[in-house]
């Protein structure tokens, strides 16, 4: 089968919707949002670039965008091989719980590193927001949306993921991670977004 990343987004949408393993569940969904945001980013990077006297400082705000969008792409797959060993490891997690338990972590790390790129995507847009281009503000604030969802998604999941192991400084250690990414994530959406978050 090929990459998950090269999927068409209906081909894609079907696999999520699948009920056998492996196929991508709500990490994957995450990563394919995250460079959906990411992608809008870089539309609102481009458009500003052309109208800037100087674009040079536009130019890299599109690499760190594309680095960010290739990112996503790429967690897409990563996430649903790391779930696959979740699953697969669960069958024997009596008998190898440490096993499982590494599984776990090694599938909540990916859900961090997804956390961590819609926080830094955020702040690029935080920082580059009032020089955007009016004509795509609307697309500036539908990618802080969807990143801010990505960040809200994933940090619940880090937190699911890290009650089940039952290693608890693991789980302390996991519990800092969330509040500090959705800490600064709501902090940066809300200085992007037109109107304050509920």
């Amino acid at each position: 089968m090929k990459p998950l990343e090269e999927f068409s987004l209906t081909q894609f949408s079907g696999e999520l919707a699948k009920t056998r393993f492996p196929s991508p569940a709500g990490g994957s969904a995450c990563a394919a949002v995250l460079a959906m945001a990411a992608g809008l980013w870089e539309l609102c990077c481009g458009v500003s670039a052309r109208k800037a006297p100087s674009s040079d400082v536009w130019e890299g705000r599109i690499k760190r965008a594309r680095v960010l969008r290739e990112s996503g792409l790429l967690l897409i797959q990563t996430d649903t091989d790391a779930y696959e060993e979740v699953i697969l490891t669960a069958k024997t997690k009596d008998r190898y719980p440490r096993d499982w338990q590494l599984a776990v972590r090694q599938a909540t790390a990916t859900l961090a590193s997804l956390g961590e790129n819609a926080l830094t995507l955020l702040q690029q847009m935080d920082a580059a927001a009032d020089d955007t281009t009016p004509s795509v503000q609307g697309d500036l604030i539908t990618s802080a949306h969807l990143a801010l969802a990505v960040l809200e998604s994933v940090c619940h999941s880090i937190t699911v993921n890290s009650r089940m192991t039952g290693v608890e400084d693991w789980t302390e250690k996991m519990d800092e991670l969330v509040r500090q990414l959705q800490s600064d994530g709501r902090r940066l959406a809300a200085a992007i977004l037109p109107q304050p978050l509920p």
